[in-house]
């Protein structure tokens, strides 16, 4: 039990540093141990890919922001693609990757669908690529089409799939770190706003997702891509940024239009 009373001898306050240090270790290890139970029950991404599948290859993820509202995602073909969450709805990325177990009932339960008003299940029925999820904690029934990919609990960059992947706080963070375990280099970011300014996401967003929270939650998800940059320079990684007006600015900046061309449907007037 940690105690934090005035007058704590600063030996008391050590071993109780200790043993806040150990419970939370041990807090980690118990997660880490249940994940690869759910894990060694499903279908895995290793699967699929090879571990280092896309080794020196460039890639691209979809994230979620308003910047690629309108974009034509043809400009994508013959790209390796990692589409984030509702992606799947509008293009047919290489890989979904997901983390929220409340999205992925939302798609397979017909909340979206109810939502949207549109029929997003058979949207993601009818999904090409591979959908990965981010393995869960604890049991829970799965659609049978996900693959996993091992969680890592640690604040770690991982160059291995097989290994697993560090997911942070949200998807965007954990598909760019799903794109370097699999030696994606370099990787652009599309949608990568971490900022809300007249729309939540270039899609329609979520049930019961409100303007504010979502522009909440964005300045919240910044940190972890801070706090990472410099690691992920430093193993060779460049990751640019496609949107120059982006929330976060730790990586290298490009413009879309320079990077991938615009359709012929979008040069018509």
């Amino acid at each position: 039990m940690l105690i934090t009373y005035k007058g704590m001898a600063m030996g008391q306050m050590l071993m109780a540093k200790g043993e806040a240090d150990i419970v939370r270790e041990s807090k980690t290890r118990m997660a880490m141990l249940k994940a690869d139970e759910v894990y060694a029950c499903h279908k895995k991404i290793t699967d699929v890919f090879p571990s280092s599948a896309w080794q020196g290859k460039r890639c691209f993820i979809i994230g979620g922001g308003e910047s690629i509202k309108g974009i034509d995602f043809n400009r994508l073909k013959g790209e390796h693609v990692i589409g984030v969450n509702r992606s799947f709805e509008f293009v047919d990325t290489e890989i979904l990757f997901l983390m929220d177990i409340k999205f992925h009932d939302e798609v397979t339960k017909g909340t979206l669908n109810e939502y949207t008003k549109k029929d997003v299940k058979k949207k993601w029925d009818e999904f090409k690529g591979v959908k990965v999820l981010l393995c869960p904690v604890s049991p829970y029934p799965l659609d049978s089409t996900i693959h996993m990919v091992r969680r890592i609990e640690r604040k770690y960059v991982s160059l291995d799939i097989s290994e697993g992947v560090y997911g942070g706080s949200n998807s965007g963070f954990g598909a760019l770190m799903l794109a370097i375990a699999m030696g994606a280099n370099p990787i652009y970011l599309l949608g990568y706003d971490l900022r809300v300014e007249h729309f939540t996401h270039w899609h329609s967003g979520y049930p019961k997702q409100t303007y504010y929270e979502q522009k909440e939650k964005t300045i919240r998800f910044r940190d972890g891509f801070m706090e990472f940059s410099k690691t992920i320079k430093s193993l060779g990684f460049n990751v640019v940024n496609l949107f120059r007006d982006s929330g976060i600015n730790c990586f290298e900046f490009d413009d879309i239009d320079a990077v991938l061309p615009k359709t012929k449907v979008e040069m018509k007037p």
